[in-house]
């Protein structure tokens, strides 16, 4: 008993198109495009972020920007594993759960949907997941070690 909302710029018919292919109820999704400004105000009435990014050889080493930004507005995040940095933090926290695309195309067990909606439902689990994007995901944490970084390839070359 859940509704589905995608915020995407322009891939609103392969989005109604993929859900229709798995007998997904049309009427339980939302699809729309927002101003990003939109955006954070946006994701304060959800209850959890969706990443379902298709695993590959790259995306392995890519950190999604969507998790920063959902984990910066409290929410829980349910994802597709195959990303290294969120499977990482479904076993350092508590603030991420992932299913696997063969669990996703068998149906998932009532005994995994029962644990994701615990974890969503857990009183203080917006305050974990805001702490864990001050601690993980600071933009002015990223801007401080980018300076040093240049800082030390600029002592390098002028040596």
């Amino acid at each position: 008993n859940c509704h589905i909302d995608f915020i995407n710029e322009r891939d609103h018919a392969q989005i109604y198109l993929a859900a229709k292919g798995i007998n997904f109820p049309i009427d339980r999704i939302n699809v729309y495009k927002l101003e990003n400004s939109s955006i954070p105000s946006a994701l304060l009435q959800f209850d959890c972020g969706l990443i379902f990014n298709n695993p590959s050889r790259w995306r392995r080493v890519s950190s999604p920007t969507k998790f920063g930004e959902y984990l910066a507005a409290g929410l829980h995040t349910v994802a597709l594993n195959g990303i290294s940095v969120l499977e990482e933090f479904s076993e350092s926290t508590s603030c991420v759960d992932l299913v696997s695309e063969q669990d996703l195309c068998a149906g998932l067990t009532t005994e995994n949907l029962d644990r994701i909606v615990e974890n969503i439902r857990t009183p203080n689990r917006g305050d974990k997941c805001k702490e864990l994007a001050r601690q993980e995901f600071s933009l002015e944490m990223a801007g401080n070690i980018y300076a040093e970084l240049y800082s030390e390839i600029e002592i390098r070359t002028s040596q």
